[in-house]
């Protein structure tokens, strides 16, 4: 079974830090997605970033096709998901934990910190 996976975020951690040649690879959550492990296990159905050129970015990078992978909010509410990366900055970690929460995805890889203050993760329990 691979699970269908969402990545919400796609700055350093998700998949920039790929680029530095001085890194042990792979080094970004993408990267891990797109290894021989990461393909056997995982699909990436959809991801999302508020920055919509680091949306193109990354489909040039991961050389992927925007109608295999979706990346607007309103596509990626209307699918479902096994699991979700959030990789976005710390201070997006709490909205972007409710959003998937909300869509009904139950397994999350949450970047460090989870949220920015105790209120923020109080609510999310």
């Amino acid at each position: 079974m691979k699970f269908k996976t969402l990545l919400l975020g796609l700055g350093r951690i998700a998949s920039t830090l790929e680029k530095d040649k001085l890194r042990y690879h792979p080094c970004t959550h993408a990267g891990v997605l797109f290894t021989k492990f990461g393909k056997k296990h995982f699909e990436l159905k959809a991801v999302y970033d508020i920055d919509r050129e680091a949306l193109d970015v990354f489909f040039k990078d991961w050389n992927l096709k925007k109608e295999n992978v979706k990346s607007s909010l309103d596509d990626i509410k209307k699918e479902s998901f096994d699991f979700a990366i959030i990789a976005s900055n710390s201070e997006a970690h709490f909205e972007n934990v409710k959003f998937a929460a909300s869509i009904g995805i139950k397994n999350l890889l949450i970047e460090k910190p989870v949220c920015t203050n105790l209120k923020e993760l109080k609510s999310l329990l």
